[in-house]
C-alpha cells in the first residue's frame, strides 16, 4: 500500500472537525491499515485520520518499543481523566518541533475496534498522552494550540522560512554544489532518525547533501566550489576547512558585530537593554565570530520585541543580504572591515535556570527577561511548588512586597518588583491542560490560584 500524505501545519485542512464513523466497512478498515503503515514509516507513535485528509473519527497508535502493538480507535470518546503529566510533545504534522504540554496522566475511554466491536479501556502515561493528542486532531486542534500565540506564530513562520537562506541560494544564479547539514536527529514521537528541513529541501532539489558529525576537509575533497556559506550550522569549523575554498567561508551572524559574539546574540541583546541589533556577514577565521565584516544591516529593537520577533526580522533581511554579499564577492567589489575587538561581548549559551525571574529586580529587567526568553525557554517563577511560565507583560507603576500579586483584573496580573511593577498579560499554569491564559481566563477560572496577596518566589527563597 502507498504511504499516505501527511498534512503539515499550518494547512487549514488540519482544522476540520472529524465526523463520526457510521459504518465499519472495508473502506474504514483499509484506511486504518494504511494509516498504521504511514505512521510506522514516518515514523511516529500516533496518527489521526484528519492528518491524512480523511475527516472521520479514526486514530491509530502504537507506543510499544518494538512497534508490534497497534491500536485502532474508531469514534473514541474519553469518559474519565485524572492526574497531570507534562511531556515534550511533537507531531507528524508539525515536524522538528517539540514543546512541553500538560495532559491528564490517566484516562478512560470508549471506542470501536477494527472488528466493529465497541470496547472500553484505560490508559496512562505515554499512551494516555498520545490518545489525548490524537483525539485533539479529531476536533481540529493541534498541540501548538496549547502554546502562546507568539510561539505558535514562530513555529508557523519558522516552518515556512527555516530553509529561506538555502532557497535564496537555489533561486540565485549561483550554483549550489553541495549542502552540508547536521545528522538526522532521533524523532521524539518515533525512534527512527528524522531529516531536518534543510536536508528535506536539498533532497527535493536533487542536491548532494553531507551530514558529518564533524566536518573535515576530506569530506569536501570530491566537490568543486569557490565559497562555503555557513548559516546556523552548529559546528566550529577547523582551519583546513576554512582555508579550502578560494574565497574562504562566510557566515550569517545574528548580531550587529562586534557587539555580541557567541551562541545567543539575540537574547543577550534584549537582556542587556540594547536598542538595536542586526545581521552581519563575516569572512570566517579561526576565532568565534571574530572575522572581518563584509556587510551589515541594523535592526531596531522595539520596546515590545521578543526574541521570536527579532528572529523574524532577521530572517526577513538575512537572505537578501547574503545574496548581495556573494554577488559582491563574485564581482570583486566586496570590502572587508576588521572588527573592533574592544567593543565585543560574549553571548553565552542560554541556560534554563537563567529564565527564573527574580522579583527583587526592577520591572524593566523583568520585562527584558520575559521578552528575551520568549518563545524559548520562557521566563518562569514559582508559586508554592508550581512552575508558572510568563509569556508576556508590561511595566507599570506599583509597589509592594517583591513578588506579591497586587491585583488580578481584566488588564492582567500586577506583580510588585524591586522597582515599579509588572503586569502579566499571558501566563501558563501547570494545571488542567496547561494552556496559555489571558487575564479573562484567569478571572473566569483560576482566581483560586492567582489572586491579590499571593506571593511568588524569587530564586533565593
Amino acid at each position: 500500500m502507498a504511504r499516505l500524505e501527511i498534512l503539515e501545519f499550518p494547512d487549514p485542512r488540519l482544522r476540520t472537525v472529524a465526523k463520526p464513523v457510521k459504518n465499519i466497512d472495508s473502506r474504514i478498515v483499509e484506511m486504518a491499515d494504511r494509516m498504521l503503515e504511514t505512521m510506522y514509516e514516518a515514523p511516529g507513535i500516533g496518527l489521526a485520520a484528519g492528518q491524512v485528509n480523511f475527516h472521520k473519527r479514526l486514530i491509530v497508535i502504537d507506543v510499544s518499543e518494538n512497534k508490534n502493538q497497534p491500536l485502532i480507535l474508531i469514534n473514541p470518546e474519553i469518559t474519565a481523566m485524572e492526574g497531570e503529566i507534562e511531556t515534550a510533545e511533537g507531531c507528524l504534522s508539525v515536524p522538528d518541533f517539540y514543546e512541553p504540554v500538560n495532559r491528564f496522566k490517566q484516562i478512560e475511554l470508549n471506542a470501536i475496534g477494527r472488528d466493529g466491536e465497541p470496547f472500553s479501556m484505560e490508559a496512562e502515561d505515554l499512551l494516555a498522552v498520545c490518545i489525548q493528542h490524537e483525539i485533539d486532531h479529531l476536533e481540529g486542534k493541534l498541540f501548538v494550540d496549547y502554546l502562546s500565540n507568539t510561539k505558535r506564530q514562530l513555529i508557523r513562520k519558522k516552518l515556512q522560512k527555516l530553509q529561506k537562506h538555502l532557497q535564496a541560494l537555489i533561486d540565485s544564479h549561483h550554483e549550489v554544489t553541495v549542502v552540508i547539514t547536521q545528522p538526522d536527529r532521533p524523532g521524539k514521537r518515533g525512534r527512527k532518525p528524522v531529516a531536518g528541513p534543510v536536508k528535506q529541501l536539498a533532497t527535493s532539489q536533487a542536491l548532494s547533501c553531507l551530514q558529518p558529525y564533524q566536518l573535515t576537509s576530506d569530506d569536501l575533497s570530491g566537490f568543486d566550489f569557490e565559497l562555503l556559506v555557513v548559516v546556523a550550522y552548529g559546528q566550529i569549523l577547523k582551519p583546513d576547512v576554512l582555508q579550502l575554498p578560494h574565497h574562504g567561508c562566510i557566515n550569517v551572524h545574528a548580531s550587529a558585530l562586534p557587539r555580541w559574539r557567541g551562541a545567543a546574540p539575540v537574547q543577550r541583546a534584549i537582556l542587556a537593554g540594547d536598542h538595536e541589533t542586526g545581521v552581519t556577514l563575516i569572512q570566517m577565521d579561526e576565532g568565534l565570530d571574530t572575522g572581518d565584516m563584509l556587510a551589515m544591516e541594523t535592526i531596531t529593537i522595539e520596546s515590545g520585541d521578543t526574541a521570536g520577533v527579532l528572529f523574524e526580522k532577521m530572517l526577513a533581511c538575512g537572505s537578501s543580504l547574503l545574496i548581495d554579499t556573494i554577488n559582491a564577492i563574485e564581482s570583486g567589489t566586496a570590502a572587508a572591515k576588521p572588527q573592533a575587538d574592544a567593543d565585543s561581548c560574549y553571548a553565552s549559551k542560554l541556560e534554563k535556570d537563567e529564565a527564573c525571574i527574580d522579583w527583587d529586580m526592577p520591572a524593566a529587567a523583568v520585562d527584558r527577561m520575559v521578552r528575551a526568553f520568549n518563545p524559548d525557554p520562557v521566563a518562569y517563577t514559582w508559586l508554592d511548588n508550581m512552575r508558572v511560565r510568563i509569556h508576556q507583560g508590561r511595566i507599570e507603576k506599583g509597589s509592594g512586597t517583591h513578588g506579591q500579586v497586587l491585583e488580578v483584573t481584566k488588564e492582567g496580573i500586577l506583580i510588585a518588583c524591586g522597582e515599579d511593577a509588572y503586569r502579566v498579560t499571558s501566563i501558563q499554569l501547570p494545571v488542567g491542560k496547561g494552556a496559555v491564559l489571558g487575564p479573562a481566563d484567569v478571572l473566569n477560572g483560576r482566581t483560586d490560584i492567582l489572586h491579590a496577596g499571593v506571593q511568588l518566589k524569587t530564586p533565593q527563597q
